[in-house]
């Protein structure tokens, strides 16, 4: 009862997340207990590429790309990640937020299933990922291995160039290739968050 229960609350999470970001389509989550739990790989979450029709949004997407554009980096790689937050407000009147930044990170990890965002899009060309902190923080989810990869060959034209090298096994029991970004970047400054008040209006804190 209660892992129905946790199953319910993920979906209305999941139609929240929709109806207030603007998505044009409705895409379906189904999230486990536990990261114990075995799934098959059909019972997994697959990455959604979606449509955002939030203007308040775009419109701040489009001025970090805009900003960004005398930046050397972000012209050759880079993407746009937006987290969608919540809970946790400062203000009673927020309904949501959006933490908006430039991103370098790459996914190149298969097994780690918080490097993968739920949703992604394109914005200006630019492609822009979508993680939501309240699933992703809070109950174990389990994406599709096919769906992680596909996702890294849509990711992999903004990251900088992998080189593979040769590590030893952790048991001790030889090498193993690993693949390595030598230039790789991590976005620490920067960015903003858009917050949404219930009578409609929004205020954007850049950082």
């Amino acid at each position: 009862m209660w892992i129905n229960k946790l199953r319910i609350s993920v979906f209305a999470v999941s139609s929240l997340l929709m109806t207030e970001i603007g998505f044009s389509q409705a895409v379906q989550i189904r999230v486990e207990a536990a990261c114990t739990t075995p799934l098959s790989e059909k019972e997994k979450l697959t990455i959604k590429r979606i449509t955002l029709t939030d203007e308040k949004l775009i419109t701040q997407i489009k001025e970090i790309i805009n900003e960004k554009q005398n930046d050397s980096v972000f012209l050759k790689r880079g993407y746009i990640r937006v987290d969608y937050v919540h809970h946790g407000y400062k203000n009673e009147a927020v309904v949501r937020a959006y933490n908006i930044k430039p991103e370098y990170q790459h996914a190149d990890d298969v097994t780690n299933d918080r490097l993968f965002p739920i949703y992604y899009t394109y914005v200006e060309n630019r492609l822009v990922t979508i993680y939501d902190s309240g699933i992703q923080n809070s109950i174990c989810y389990q994406i599709a291995t096919k769906s992680k990869m596909r996702y890294q060959r849509i990711l992999e034209p903004y990251l900088s160039k992998a080189i593979w090298i040769e590590l030893p096994k952790s048991d001790g029991s030889g090498t193993k290739n690993a693949k390595f970004r030598p230039n790789s970047l991590i976005q620490i400054h920067g960015g903003r968050t858009l917050y949404i008040f219930d009578d409609g209006t929004s205020t954007v804190e850049k950082k």
